[in-house]
C-alpha cells in the first residue's frame, strides 16, 4: 500500500470536482460555486473544459473504453444546460446522478460497474470507470441493513473538542455559541454516525468491484484510486444557519 499526500483545490464542490476533472485549479477552470451562472456545468463550461478533461483524454488519446457513474457537476440535468439528454464528451457509458431513486443509489451504482466490467470483452483496450456515489453526503442516509450499526459512536472527543473560544482565533471558531449547547453536540453525534453508516454501502461497492474485477483476471493490471470533491464542514450556529455538508 501507498499513502501519498492528499490536498484539495477548492472546498466547494463543483470547483473542485471540475478541478478533478480537469486537473485545473479553479482560476483556470473558473467553475467559481455550485451554480450554472458560476461556471457550474454552464454551456460555456461544455463548450470548453468539458471537452479536455481526463475521461476525453483517456478516450481519444489513448483509445480507452469509458464509464461513468453518479454524480457530476452539481447543476448537472438542468434544462437551461442542456437537460439530462447532454452526455459529457468522453465517456461511452454513462449514468450521470439526476434524481433519487426507488433502489439504494449506491448500491445502483456499484451493479452498473459490475455489469460493465463483466461486459468487457477486449482484452487489448484499456477501460476507465469513474463510479461517483454522493455519500456521505447529505440527508446521511445509510441503507436499510447499515442501520444504527454505529449506534452507540459518539463525534470524536479531543483535548480541545467544545472549549471555550480564543477571541484571537479565526472569525469563524469565534462565532457562538461557544461552548456548544448539549442539543447541538446531540445533532453533532448523530450526523457522525449516520455519515459512518453510509460509507459501509462504499465499502460493499468496493468489495464488489475487487473481487469482479479479480474473477475478470483484471486485478492485476487495474489501478484502483480513491478520491473526494472535498472535505467535511458543518455549521453549528443559531437558528438562522443549519447544518451543511461538502462531500
Amino acid at each position: 500500500m501507498v499513502e501519498l499526500p492528499m490536498f484539495v483545490a477548492s472546498p466547494i464542490c463543483c470547483p473542485n470536482r471540475a478541478s478533478i476533472l480537469t486537473g485545473r485549479y479553479q482560476h483556470n477552470h473558473l467553475t467559481l460555486n455550485n451554480s450554472l451562472s458560476g461556471g457550474c456545468n454552464s454551456i460555456e463550461w461544455q463548450r470548453t473544459h468539458e471537452k479536455r478533461t481526463f475521461g476525453t483524454i483517456l478516450k481519444n488519446q489513448k483509445n480507452y473504453r469509458t464509464f461513468y457513474a453518479g454524480k457530476y457537476l452539481n447543476e448537472y440535468g438542468a434544462e437551461s444546460a442542456g437537460g439530462p439528454s447532454h452526455v459529457p464528451s468522453g465517456w461511452d457509458w454513462w449514468a450521470g446522478l439526476l434524481d433519487k431513486t426507488e433502489d439504494y443509489l449506491t448500491d445502483v451504482i456499484a451493479g452498473m460497474a459490475v455489469d460493465f466490467i463483466r461486459s468487457y470483452d477486449n482484452s487489448t483496450q484499456p477501460f476507465l470507470m469513474v463510479l461517483a456515489p454522493p455519500a456521505p453526503h447529505a440527508p446521511f442516509t445509510p441503507a436499510v441493513r447499515h442501520n444504527d450499526k454505529f449506534r452507540d459512536i459518539k463525534a470524536k472527543r479531543t483535548p480541545n473538542f467544545n472549549s471555550f473560544t480564543q477571541l484571537d482565533k479565526h472569525w469563524l471558531v469565534r462565532m457562538h455559541p461557544s461552548p456548544l449547547p448539549n442539543e447541538i453536540l446531540t445533532k453533532l453525534d448523530f450526523i457522525y454516525r449516520r455519515r459512518w453508516e453510509t460509507l459501509l454501502s462504499i465499502d460493499d461497492l468496493v468489495e464488489k468491484i475487487h473481487q469482479t474485477l479479480k474473477l475478470e483476471n483484471f486485478l492485476n493490471d487495474t489501478f484502483i484510486i480513491f478520491t473526494s470533491d472535498n472535505g467535511y464542514h458543518i455549521d453549528l450556529f443559531p437558528k438562522k444557519h443549519s447544518a451543511c455538508t461538502r462531500s
